[in-house]
């Protein structure tokens, strides 16, 4: 059992790493950088997290309209106090 691998989390992992590197090689400076407060760190994170779920939306649109949900789409999609958004 221990020589088993979850290829989901050696991607991630190779993804972690790749994403560091490009970081490094843009920014020149690493997470153990000691400029940025808490506060900074957190908007940052949530920044990402609204770009995500800017793209989770994207395609979860994209997947409806595949599916051939018509012109109504955007209409539902935008009824996010409903509970027919998905």
């Amino acid at each position: 059992m221990a020589d088993q691998v979850d290829t989901v989390v050696a991607a991630v992992r190779a993804d972690l790493l790749r994403r560091s590197e490009l970081g490094i090689a843009k920014y020149g400076v690493t997470l153990d950088r000691t400029d940025l407060s808490l506060r900074d760190w957190l908007q940052h994170a949530y920044e990402e997290h609204l770009d995500a779920a800017n793209y989770l939306k994207r395609a979860i649109i994209e997947i409806d309209r595949r599916a051939g949900d018509g012109a109504d789409i955007v209409m539902r999609h935008t009824n996010i106090a409903g509970a027919e958004n998905g």
